[in-house]
């Protein structure tokens, strides 16, 4: 399943991303966004998935990575001709299971 991502940036934290830097090319670009991600998540499952980000840094699993990674990249890109979209296979769920 391929669609656009739409996950809940904080009014903080779009002007966060606002402030970064423009990269001049795709590379860049994904590096910045990268560099943005793993600076408001660090790995784990023992929470509820959630697409919904502040600028606190908070626990991200792989679902969280993809939505915000591709949230800051579009955001991010200024007049590159590039666009990120979030890919799930079909056959899974939104939500990992956590024993919760």
């Amino acid at each position: 399943m391929i669609r656009a991502c739409a996950p809940g940036l904080s009014p903080a934290l779009a002007a966060r991303v606002d402030a970064l830097a423009k990269p001049r090319d795709v590379d860049g670009l994904v590096k910045s966004a990268l560099d943005a991600t793993g600076a408001q998540l660090h790995f784990g499952l023992q929470h509820r998935t959630s697409t919904s980000f502040d600028v606190g840094e908070r626990e991200g699993n792989c679902i969280e990575y993809a939505e915000l990674f591709a949230a800051i990249f579009n955001r991010e890109k200024g007049g590159l001709d590039a666009r990120v979209y979030v890919v799930h296979s079909a056959g899974t769920s939104r939500a990992p299971s956590s024993g919760r």
